[in-house]
């Protein structure tokens, strides 16, 4: 049984998967190659899930899939489709959570870098005010 989450910002929950994507060779420079992760996702799943699980699919929109943001800040996509993303991405739930938590690690380790350089430490002397 898996403990409790926890809960994590949206920025990264879509970091994650992006690297992940990326990891995957599932890529276009920096950025993710739409065509290939959605060709990739249909072998894996198959097109009559996938047109069952999502009716956007189902009926031929399928350039929202990858999207990992929005205007507002707030992700729109549905539930349904992160699940089958996440799946897809991670295999378990387990191994996304340990995904998100490395991030976080690695955010706040950056984040306490750029605070000791912004403060006038010197690299290796640590910041006890954060």
């Amino acid at each position: 049984m898996l403990a409790a989450p926890g809960s994590y910002p949206a920025s990264v929950i879509a970091a994650t998967c992006k690297k992940k994507l990326l990891e995957l060779a599932l890529s276009r420079g920096q950025g993710i190659d739409r065509h290939a992760a959605a060709a990739a996702l249909e072998d894996y799943y198959g097109r009559e899930l996938l047109c069952q699980m999502d009716p956007a699919y189902a009926a031929g929109k399928r350039d929202q899939w990858f999207r990992m943001g929005s205007r507002s800040g707030t992700p729109d996509i549905p539930l349904s489709r992160h699940l089958l993303l996440v799946h897809f991405l991670f295999a378990d739930a387990s191994r996304f959570i340990q995904a998100l938590a490395a991030a976080t690690e690695q955010a706040g380790q950056c984040a306490a870098s750029r605070t000791n350089a912004d403060m006038g430490y010197e690299q290796g002397e640590r910041n006890f005010l954060s």
